[in-house]
């Protein structure tokens, strides 16, 4: 009877072996390889320095002409490997550099973006030639308030530095990871690992003004991003079909177009009169003269060819509300709109859209050609500069 109980569990065990073996070879022919944990790959804890070394070979330095951040691995599939940043670290840029732990560097291209019109949405992904590096985890379970996580980057050109801190709350439904380890200038799309070496979110964006207000995107918006794209891996020519999302389209019409932009209904042959922006809430920011051999700014109304600087206040969203900050779009229009379409007016105006943010109380600003992105630094502006002028009219005009 004993025998006949130790023989069953003996082919129990072969039998499992046999189904275990045979899923790996399956898996390993498949060649498919993401960064998705299975149940338990993240529970054992590690210290630090064991975390640091498990992880260090799967992160990268992203540079551009003039821009630099970091990544880490998601992907590796059909002799390629896929890397995730910012898109703020990218810039628009298609071509970038990527540098390794080890030393060696590639050429990366982008092949997808989340659009960036958000904190949520400001995520990329890079494609390089060949298995390089190691797969990063993703742990598919957010962090506990007060559990201990690092961040690995190159802040400040000081490459693949580590720095360690706690998870000080959950924002946004859990989207959000607010923590305590330090985030300098090119620690933007880093890893936020916790302690079981697996990535809890991508560092993201810290606030300047105060110690120890560091964000990073949850790993579950990192999954729900790679969901939508992994089709992409291994497949070719990514890059060549890769679009920028906040690139503006030429709005002029194709060669074998047939139809024509809608007109402007209402022209105004004064074409030297004020052109305000589409939409309500517009505050007229300057005048530019142009027709002065070196462009200067004039009484408002002066009716010369000119350019007008406008700004609106923006919704603030929670993060913003939280800092206490004020978010303004900045576009220009000029006198060359009153003979252009409707489609071509909303066209330049977006090309030019800058977003502010303004601290008003600390005399610090923040900028980005994308809404609701933030990089890791803010700047200070200067008595009687542009910007300067600009933050007077906002903070004077701008009811909390």
């Amino acid at each position: 009877m004993y025998l006949n109980y130790l023989l069953g569990k003996r082919i129990l065990k072969r039998l499992f072996l046999i189904f275990f073996l045979t899923g790996i070879i399956l898996s390993l022919n498949n060649k498919k390889v993401y960064a998705f944990t299975f149940r338990g790959e993240c529970s054992k804890k590690l210290n630090a320095i064991k975390n640091y070394d498990k992880s260090i070979e799967g992160v990268v330095v992203v540079s551009t002409s003039n821009t630099s951040g970091s990544g880490f691995v998601i992907g590796q599939k059909k002799n390629k490997t896929y890397i995730l940043t910012n898109l703020h670290v990218i810039e628009g840029k298609q071509k970038v550099a990527i540098k390794w732990s080890n030393g060696f560097e590639d050429t990366g291209y982008v092949i997808a973006d989340a659009g960036g019109e958000s904190n949520l949405t400001d995520l990329a992904i890079i494609e390089i030639d060949g298995i390089s590096g190691k797969l990063l985890k993703l742990n598919k379970k957010p962090p506990k308030v007060g559990s201990e996580v690092i961040a690995i980057g190159s802040p400040e050109g000081f490459d693949f530095t580590l720095t360690k801190g706690a998870v000080s709350q959950l924002r946004d439904q859990e989207k959000i990871i607010q923590f305590d380890a330090a985030l300098n200038f090119c620690n933007s799309g880093g890893p936020l690992i916790d302690n079981s070496g697996c990535v809890v979110g991508i560092n993201t964006l810290k606030y300047t003004n105060a110690e120890g207000l560091s964000f990073a995107i949850s790993s579950e918006v990192i999954q729900r991003f790679i969901d939508k794209k992994k089709y992409l891996f291994g497949q070719k020519n990514n890059p060549s079909k890769y679009e920028i999302s906040y690139k503006i389209k030429n709005p002029k019409l194709s060669k074998d177009s047939d139809t024509e932009p809608p007109k402007n209904k209402f022209k105004n042959k004064r074409t030297e009169s004020i052109f305000k922006p589409p939409g309500i809430d517009w505050y007229l920011a300057s005048q530019i003269c142009l027709d002065k051999p070196s462009p200067y700014k004039c009484e408002p109304g002066t009716l010369v060819k000119s350019q007008w600087n406008w700004f609106r206040f923006l919704e603030r969203s929670y993060l913003e509300e939280s800092i206490d900050v004020i978010p303004i779009e900045f576009v220009t229009t000029n006198s060359n709109f009153h003979s252009m379409s409707d489609f071509e007016v909303e066209a330049e105006i977006k090309e030019s859209a800058i977003y502010y943010t303004f601290d008003c109380p600390t005399n610090n600003f923040h900028l980005s050609r994308t809404r609701g992105v933030y990089r890791e630094y803010w700047d200070s502006f200067t008595k009687y500069s542009d910007t300067y002028y600009l933050a007077n009219q906002v903070c004077k005009n701008y009811s909390f």
